[in-house]
């Protein structure tokens, strides 16, 4: 019996096992089947360094493959953006720190495809309705105390009834049914009249105007709105500075819900709610 003892076995220097470690299974599993084929591992360098690039290529190829299968459908699970909103437009925004005198609404137009107007029977009471819902919707916003309103300017013709108008009784029909152009000037009894009135009213140089309500039909449904004419002059210069239409949100019938979306409306020209 042969007890010569022999010294550790050296590992070659590069050996499948070494290499599985190093790198991974994948491209050295062909070199397992070497000795099948009849080959001695000295090849296993030249295979590796041969497959090597092989498999990273395969790897990438893979990976991107994947990518673009996935990528449609989580885009197609992924709901559209939503629109920016756009900016909010207040073109009297510059007047809200102002001293700025707001008339009560003048007249109304008894002519609609609606009905509405023939079936106010006092359109006179349903005007100062507006009127009390534009004070109560610019008081909401703050503007009540820098404003000029109805209420201001009643009491104002009542202590000064020899020389002020009535601000009920103002000479506006010949704004009514025609868009004043702006720049152009107006004449009298209305130049003196807002010339007296502001001069009653402590810094207000600036009027607004709301000449006449109308309703309108809206669409082909049975819905309508309501829409208000409203001129801003300079009464110092009697100028027409700009002329613009209000209008309500769409309502199946006509009531104070109208009238308050009117007001609200009419607000959102010069600050937010």
């Amino acid at each position: 019996m042969n007890c010569e003892r022999r010294g550790p076995t050296p590992n070659p220097p590069f050996s499948v096992i070494s290499s599985l470690r190093l790198f991974g299974p994948a491209p050295y599993l062909p070199a397992l089947f070497l000795p099948a084929l009849g080959l001695s591992a000295l090849f296993l360098p030249a295979l590796v360094a041969y497959l090597l690039p092989v498999s990273r290529t395969l790897h990438l190829a893979a990976a991107l493959f994947l990518v673009a299968c996935a990528s449609p459908a989580s885009h197609a699970q992924q709901p559209p953006p939503a629109p920016a909103a756009g900016p909010v437009v207040r073109p009297l925004a510059n007047l809200a720190t102002q001293r700025i005198v707001v008339t009560p609404a003048y007249a109304m137009d008894r002519g609609d495809p609606l009905g509405w107007a023939a079936g106010i029977a006092r359109p006179r009471a349903m005007l100062r309705q507006l009127d009390s819902a534009i004070v109560a919707e610019f008081d909401a916003r703050g503007l009540g105390e820098s404003w000029y309103f109805a209420p201001q300017l009643e009491r104002a013709y009542r202590l000064n009834s020899t020389y002020a108008a009535d601000p009920h009784l103002l000479a506006e029909s010949p704004l009514r049914g025609r868009k004043p152009e702006v720049g152009k000037t107006y004449g009298e009894p209305l130049a003196t009249q807002l010339r007296t009135m502001i001069a009653l009213q402590d810094g207000a140089r600036f009027v607004i105007l709301p000449v006449e309500l109308r309703f309108e039909k809206v669409g082909a449904g049975p819905e309508g709105r309501a829409v208000l004419t409203l001129v801003l002059v300079d009464a110092r210069t009697t100028e027409y500075r700009w002329v613009h239409d209000v209008a309500s949100d769409p309502a199946p019938a006509f009531g104070p819900a109208v009238l308050a979306s009117l007001a609200s409306h009419f607000a959102d020209l010069v600050i937010s709610p």
